[in-house]
């Protein structure tokens, strides 16, 4: 979801890191911190890193930019098809079991 979202950033803001968040009904925001590694204009070439994984916050401690979360499963997997290819291409693993959602829908604690 990151390199997709990332596309929105404005060119001065794709130097720096940036937020990606989602509000939780009833629990607040949830938000994880990312820079872009690679500012190349091809959307399979850009590298994320995550600065933080995805945790709740409160308003105070986001920063800026933000943008907000939003699914689009079938575009996010033809990415990852689309990465997995590159990385078989140039004889490097893929680790697909790295992979997990990016923010869960329900960050219930245990009682």
């Amino acid at each position: 979801m990151a390199p997709r979202l990332a596309n929105e950033l404005k060119p001065p803001e794709k130097y720096n890191p940036f937020w990606i968040i989602k509000d939780l009904p009833r629990r607040g925001t949830i938000a994880g911190k990312y820079l872009l590694e690679d500012n190349s204009n091809f959307l399979e070439s850009k590298k994320v890193l995550e600065l933080e994984t995805p945790h709740l916050l409160s308003n105070k401690d986001i920063g800026y930019p933000t943008l907000n979360a939003c699914d689009n499963v079938a575009l996010d997997i033809v990415l990852l098809i689309k990465v997995s290819l590159l990385a078989h291409n140039n004889h490097k693993k893929s680790c697909w079991e790295q992979i997990l959602p990016i923010y869960p829908t329900s960050p219930v604690e245990n009682s």
